[in-house]
């Protein structure tokens, strides 16, 4: 790629650093110099588009790049060649790629100003380059040293205790990339011996338990899991510096030589990343121990003993709290069991960042899992239901989760086939993914839990004579249940000028609302107008025009370019983005608390912040972290705000310069003013916009605490502050629908100004239920009605728009009702059904198409209602009382000639002049609105427009005619030139009435 724009590697600058901290041989620096100045070359190689290492230390102190030279790594060991990107000439890269790392760390310690001037660097660097740099040059898989031997080597007085300390510190081993050693004999002695593993995937605490308990059962850069065959399981801390075991129980009691053990009751924090049985956070935790261990021979005794104890399998509780995922058993439209149990899994088919992708996320090893057929409307019941529908569930395998899930579409699993299935009936899910709510939350959850784990047989009279399930099949006793308004689907049809656009928005807010108490007048119609636009800003009312190039990618979903996503060419990928349709209908189905426990935005000032970056699949835990516990975790430098001083700016600024001697630091920089406004300018109280790129938002949440330094291992993200994430979407919704800004702007954080704000959206999603409902789990809240508004529904392919919906929107196939489907979509490939709560109006201009050559699939799907004209609507008579003339007689008049010399549907509507008030605005209507019209509807035919209208000097006061004679003086006919009178004489539209035509027209067609 050639060497990058912006600042280069500062070489001159870092040989004299690494001379100063103890690369001592001119070769050495060299090397050093030659390996950062190649990275820095290949970042876009490598996938990053930093401009320059300072950029890429400034963003992560070089995490993604370390962990992509990593990859070069593990790619070079399953055979391949990608390494040869940075080295391509070397035949043993292994070795050098850990180097590499090491190096670059040295650079970005360099970058940050950092000075050896201790003993404790002194020992650091003189081991990297004596013992573990040449132990990989000779291709080796260990190095080992003697802590007497350093000593002796560096003239230190005695200094084996920090010798010591620094060997198992967590810098020394990010600055040789090496995982916590083994050590043997005498602790904090000359005689300690440490021998490193070279590579961290070598580690031996890993190997070791490899080999007495097989491989692990789940797997994270922190966090190695493994099971015993009696169910318990064991944890090995990859983070931390030393060597870190957890077991299930007390072991405090324990003597085993040279181990330390922590014990933790069950209530006491732990290492969040822990396995299930492990967590603190769980229905019935368990006690637990943390046994640091110095070597492979007292890790492997340590296991034995540990397998010759017998555990706790079944926690404290009555009910097994093990976590239950109930799956569906199809893969795509086929049945997926045989594949499953084949291949020892269960997976989707695609991840689009849905709720159920980040379920597979949340599974864990060990949790129980069950393959779930959905029966919308099981038949053959052993009850009575006295005609009532009744969904079911029915499970035909059974099963345990072996492999945790990295890409959120597949988990390993030891399955179990059920020789028979058994059905469940009631409390159902047709989600794909459902996770069974923990003990004592829910009756009817506990009773299917012991109905799957313990073989229990369901109660059926229980749920018959509860009263929530008793009302949903038999209906609620009294008149307080709520009257469920069938699913409207209308077209009103007409002429222009019908009352159409009005018509649609009076339909619209008596769907809303209920009922539209609003006068025909001049105040009720802007009084109805008023709360119809209340209704689209708060999205309950959507409206869109067809035309002739709408498409199904538009209307439901298609693929749309992703520049905030990762590409593999062209800075953008391909996104499957729900279309107008699909987006109403899922805001259609969210649940919204209307009463008084409701959330307002009254007096919160609202900030959009960024939780990681969204096109980097690395900081994806930023954003699952921060809603998971709670948080809302923020980056920039590693230093600690809590000081009550740093409520200044200045004061944030000052210190940054304090420990960043070497930067320029200015107030309006990204470090400065970001910390200043996470700190001090947030508020408890105030909103969170969480955003997903510049073009959409994924979370809103409410800040409950205040600024927490929580400093982290690798010294990112290490500032947080306590938030209730009360909404969230992955899939990430437009800014568009919270404000007429379409972009966020780059700063982390920032406050929204409330006037650009959408506040009825952001406090109705402030305020929404959980995103997916259980149709037999009301949650708190109401599901809203909504309502479509289709302009011009007939000038658009409707069969390319509407596609498999043309099905769904049928009122018995809504969700809900008695025969409700479901489609998978083609791009998402998520399972999509239209709410019964979705109302769709539609209008058409019979002028442009008549109605007979519409989709015959539309018009049995829709109830059609004509909007003629009408002279009696008050409005109308309004305006003739105002200006005198007799409008409803020239309308009329003009209709007879129309629907003569044309047909009915190209009528002249009277909405035309509701509103006039005074005579030159009515003939302002006539000339620049109705003639016009019927300019095109006679395709300039001046003879026919004049039929309707009349001539001057020919009974008419709208149109002239002049003779042009023949210019060539060759006797040709003289031509006529039409024009529109300019104004209209007072008595014009008395005159058009009283008119007798000529010519086509009788005249009793005029009577």
């Amino acid at each position: 790629m050639g060497d990058r724009g912006g600042r280069q590697v500062r070489e001159s600058e870092f040989r004299d650093w690494l001379e100063t901290n103890g690369a001592n041989t001119e070769s050495g620096r060299n090397t050093r110099v030659h390996a950062v100045r190649t990275i820095e070359k290949k970042l876009a190689d490598l996938g990053f588009h930093y401009p320059d290492l300072e950029a890429a230390w400034e963003a992560d102190r070089f995490a993604d790049i370390r962990e992509a030279i990593s990859r070069l790594r593990t790619d070079f060991d399953s055979g391949g060649e990608r390494f040869r990107v940075l080295m391509p000439e070397s035949e043993k890269p292994r070795n050098r790629l850990s180097n590499w790392r090491s190096w670059l760390m040295q650079y970005g310690q360099f970058l940050d100003g950092h000075a050896s001037a201790n003993d404790a660097d002194r020992i650091r660097r003189f081991v990297l380059e004596n013992y573990i740099e040449p132990a990989r040059e000779r291709d080796g898989q260990s190095a080992e040293l003697v802590v007497k031997d350093v000593n002796d080597a560096l003239g230190l007085n005695d200094a084996w205790p920090n010798i010591c300390q620094a060997m198992r510190g967590r810098k020394f081993h990010g600055m040789a990339d090496v995982p916590p050693p083994q050590s043997f004999g005498a602790d904090m002695s000359t005689a300690t011996r440490f021998v490193f593993d070279l590579a961290k995937e070598d580690y031996w605490a890993l190997r070791t338990l490899r080999e007495s308990l097989g491989e692990p059962i789940g797997q994270t850069n922190k966090i190695a899991s493994f099971a015993l065959e009696d169910g318990r399981q064991l944890a090995l801390d990859l983070e931390a510096a030393r060597t870190q075991i957890w077991l299930e129980g007390s072991y405090g009691h324990w003597s085993v030589q040279q181990v330390t053990v922590t014990d933790y009751p069950s209530q006491k924090s732990r290492n969040s990343n822990l396995p299930h049985r492990l967590r603190h956070d769980v229905p019935n935790p368990r006690e637990v121990s943390k046994i640091e261990v110095p070597n492979a021979e007292v890790l492997s005794q340590l296991v034995e003993r540990y397998e010759s104890e017998s555990g706790d399998k079944s926690g404290t509780g009555e009910l097994d709290p093990v976590p239950i995922w109930l799956v569906t058993s199809l893969w795509g439209q086929e049945d997926g069991v045989p594949r499953f149990l084949e291949r020892g899994e269960w997976s989707l088919l695609t991840d689009t960042g849905s709720a159920n992708n980040r379920r597979v996320r949340e599974m864990q090893i060990g949790d129980r899992i069950f393959l779930k057929d959905f029966v919308p409307r099981a038949t053959e019941l052993p009850f009575d239901t006295k005609g009532g529908i009744v969904t079911a569930n029915r499970f035909r395998a059974e099963g345990t989760i072996t492999e945790m899930s990295e890409d959120g579409l597949r988990v390993g699993v030891e399955w179990q086939q059920w020789d028979e299935p058994r059905t469940w009936y009631f409390y159902t899910s047709n989600h794909a993914v459902w996770r069974l709510r923990d003990p004592s939350e829910k009756e009817s959850a506990d009773r299917l839990r012991r109905y799957l784990l313990d073989g229990e047989e369901q109660d059926y009279d229980w749920f018959l004579n509860d009263p929530f399930w008793r009302d949903r099949l038999l209906g609620a006793p009294t008149e307080s249940k709520d009257t469920i308004v069938q699913p409207t689907n209308l077209i009103l049809y007409g002429p222009p000028g019908t009352g159409k656009t009005y018509r649609t928005a009076r339909e619209a807010v008596r769907l809303c609302d209920g009922s539209v108490e609003y006068g025909e007048d001049a105040q009720g119609r802007a009084a109805l107008m008023k709360r119809y636009r209340e209704l689209v800003d708060a999205r309950q009312v959507e409206m869109v025009t067809f035309h002739q190039s709408f498409s199904y990618e538009e209307f439901i979903e298609g693929l749309r370019p992703d520049t905030d996503g990762p590409s593999e060419s062209g800075g953008f990928s391909l996104k499957a983005e729900s279309g107008l349709f699909a987006r109403i209908a899922d805001r259609a189905q969210t649940r919204v608390r209307r009463n008084e426990d409701g959330i307002s935005l009254e007096g919160r000032k609202i900030f959009k912040m960024s939780l990681g970056q969204s096109n980097d699949p690395h900081s994806a835990w930023v954003f699952e972290d921060s809603l998971e516990q709670g948080y809302a975790m923020f980056g920039f430098r590693d230093v600690d705000w809590s000081d009550e001083r740093f409520t200044s700016r200045d004061e944030v600024q000052a210190e940054l310069e304090r420990h960043f001697p070497d930067e320029r630091i200015t107030p309006q920089m990204g470090m400065v003013k970001s910390p200043d406004r996470f700190r001090n300018q947030l508020s408890i109280g105030d909103v969170i916009v969480a955003s997903k790129g510049l073009n959409a938002f994924r979370a809103i949440g409410i800040v409950e605490g205040d600024y927490e330094y929580a400093p982290r291992p690798d010294g990112r993200y290490t500032h947080r502050r306590k938030v209730s994430w009360v909404w969230s979407d992955p899939d990430g919704v437009p800014v568009g629908e919270l404000s007429p800004d379409k972009r966020f702007s780059l700063d982390t954080i920032y406050e929204l100004p409330r006037g650009r704000l959408n506040l009825q959206v952001l406090e109705r999603l402030l305020n929404s239920g959980p995103q997916e409902v259980d149709d037999n789990n009301p949650e708190e809240g109401d599901v809203l009605p909504h309502v479509l508004i289709i302009d011009e529904i007939n000038r658009a392919n409707i069969s390319k728009v509407f596609g498999e919906l043309i099905t769904l929107i049928e009122p018995d196939k809504r969700l809900g009702m008695p025969n409700a489907l479901k489609v998978r979509l083609p791009y998402s490939k998520r399972e999509f059904g239209v709410p019964a709560n979705l109302h769709i109006i539609g209008t058409m201009n019979t002028a442009d198409r008549s109605i007979a050559l519409l989709d015959t699939a539309l018009r049995r799907r829709f109830r059609f209602e004509e909007m003629a004209p009408d002279t009696s609507v008050e409005a109308f008579l309004e305006a003739e009382k105002a200006t005198g003339l007799p409008l409803a007689q020239v309308l009329e008049t003009i209709n007879q000639r129309i629907e003569y010399l044309v047909d009915r549907d190209h009528r002249i509507g009277h909405a035309f002049f509701i509103g006039c008030k005074t005579k030159p605005q009515v003939d302002a209507v006539m000339s620049d609105k109705v003639i016009p019209l019927l300019q095109e509807y006679f395709f300039e035919d001046w003879n026919r427009l004049a039929a309707v209208l009349g001539e001057k000097d020919k009974g008419g006061n709208f149109l002239e005619c002049k003779t042009i004679e023949d210019p060539m003086g060759e006797g040709s006919e003289p031509l006529k030139s039409w024009r529109v009178l300019d104004s209209f004489e007072e008595g014009a539209y008395s005159r058009l009435v009283k008119r007798k035509p000529s010519g086509a027209i009788s005249a009793e067609v005029v009577a």
